[in-house]
């Protein structure tokens, strides 16, 4: 990337704030929705419905499921690479150790859908959870590969471990995982 480091850190600053900005705009029309649209499926296509019609609402579910789906092909690669490199072992092969049971549990999942996402929202959360805290805790010794870490680095990885153990807590402890 031009500018190395530093562009990418600018990068990611600029789209922290963007990213911020939107998650304000697109959730202020809910504050005062009712709670029929608070409720549905699928919020944003129940308040597209009410306030703009069938077209849009279709639209937003459309979108909906484009990016869901476009996470379960990204978190697909990304265990299967993962997989690759732990073992050692082509990315082809552990893609088909990956596919398998993905695609026995959707098969599964469509006999019960809602008994299915009942069943797994508490472990994907644990699990989520996890990974996260296992980011953040080795933070200072990525940091250490390219420079001394810092009092901050430190302060950085144990304040995020710190949310993400109660984010974990709350996970394992909670009755619904959420």
């Amino acid at each position: 990337m031009r500018g190395g480091g530093k562009a990418v850190r600018q990068g990611i600053a600029w789209a922290f704030f963007a990213i911020a900005a939107l998650t304000v705009i697109a959730v202020f029309p809910l504050a005062n929705a009712r709670d029929a649209i608070i409720n549905a499926n699928i919020p944003g296509a129940a308040l597209a419905q009410a306030f703009s019609g069938q077209g849009l609402a279709t639209l937003v579910v459309a979108g909906v499921a484009v990016s869901v789906a476009g996470l379960i092909v990204a978190e697909f690669l990304a265990l299967s690479r993962l997989l690759s490199a732990m073992f050692k072992q082509p990315s082809r092969s552990m893609v088909v150790v990956v596919l398998v049971p993905f695609l026995a549990g959707s098969i599964l999942s469509l006999l019960n859908p809602p008994g299915a996402y009942d069943l797994l929202l508490k472990p994907s959360l644990i699990a989520l959870w996890i990974s996260q805290l296992l980011v953040v805790v080795v933070y200072p010794w990525f940091v250490r590969r390219s420079r001394k870490p810092l009092i901050g680095d430190v302060a950085l990885a144990t304040a995020a471990s710190v949310v993400m153990l109660v984010g974990l807590y709350l996970a394992v402890t909670s009755s619904s995982g959420t």
